[in-house]
């Protein structure tokens, strides 16, 4: 069966059906910009299934051998453009969506070009560039559109998720260290290692929040999740094994004084192992180089 056989009111009633009273109908009108699609292709695929009215897929990179242990491809995508081996993936999983596909670095399009690309409802940020990161911290500032940062950890140990909400704390007011120049080099993990299983659960917790987000208030299971779980958080770190990025935590309590007992080193580990998720809500700061009234000011004046 093609794709244009496919798309009438029956068929697609029946695609959505498993998603009535869970996603409301006002989700398939939503349009996601996403903003690297390796690690995260999988999560595009399945975010499409969720409905949105459109995906725009934005990668510069082909698909490589490498890439297909966690990702979403297949040996016959090798050579081929990430951004264009995913939309046939998406178009195989929902027939029904629109998949826009941009093939170069888009922070080369003129502004007539960002006008249209950042007309959208959510950006998700799946890439591991510092300096990409900025740029995307500094359009959804400008836009006033939403953004979700996702970051895996060494080894898929654990991950990191940011939200930024218009109006709230910034990406640079939630993270400053990846606007730390002399750190350039460190901030820039050239494709982390991790397990497949490790991205997907990070991956799919950033799915849950984004989609709770987009749901506020509608007449879903979604439509009160952002409020009563989401809303008091913009900084969430994952934590998948004993030996993630917080084991520095435990080394402060292992060494502090107050401990010494000898075996409470072994206890700290069981309770902290993971998987387990730490929150926390980063306030705005008024002095922040991107998002303080002054600098918003000039931003939506470009």
């Amino acid at each position: 069966m093609t794709r244009k056989d496919v798309p009438d009111s029956e068929k697609y009633e029946c695609y959505r059906s498993r998603l009535n009273g869970v996603i409301s109908t006002s989700f398939s009108k939503k349009r996601i910009l996403v903003i690297g699609t390796g690690a995260g292709s999988i999560m595009c695929i399945n975010l499409a299934r969720q409905m949105p009215a459109k995906l725009t897929l934005v990668d510069f990179d082909e698909v490589e051998l490498h890439n297909l242990s966690r990702t979403a491809f297949g040996y016959s995508d090798i050579g081929k453009k990430k951004v264009n081996a995913l939309k046939e993936r998406i178009l195989d999983a929902n027939p029904f969506i629109s998949v826009e596909c941009v093939d170069y670095d888009v922070t080369s399009l003129d502004n007539k070009k960002m006008d249209f690309l950042f007309d959208v409802d959510m950006i998700i940020a799946g890439t591991d560039s510092a300096k990409a990161q900025r740029f995307i911290n500094e359009k959804s500032l400008h836009y006033q559109v939403p953004a979700i940062f996702i970051g895996i950890h060494q080894r898929g140990r654990g991950g990191r998720i940011t939200f930024v909400e218009p109006g709230q704390a910034c990406y640079r007011c939630i993270r400053p260290d990846r606007y730390e120049e002399d750190l350039e080099q460190e901030l820039d993990l050239n494709g982390e290692t991790g397990s497949l299983s490790s991205c997907q659960l990070i991956d799919n917790l950033a799915m849950d929040i984004l989609i709770s987000f987009l749901e506020k208030n509608e007449n879903s299971e979604f439509g009160g999740k952002w409020d009563l779980t989401y809303k008091n958080s913009n900084d969430f770190e994952i934590q998948l094994s004993h030996m993630s990025e917080l084991e520095a935590t435990f080394d402060v309590i292992h060494d502090s004084a107050q401990h010494v007992d000898q075996n409470h080193r072994q206890e700290l580990d069981k309770l902290f192992a993971g998987p387990r998720i730490i929150t926390y809500q980063e306030p705005k700061k008024e002095d922040c180089p991107c998002c303080s009234s002054v600098e918003m000011e000039n931003l939506l004046l470009r």
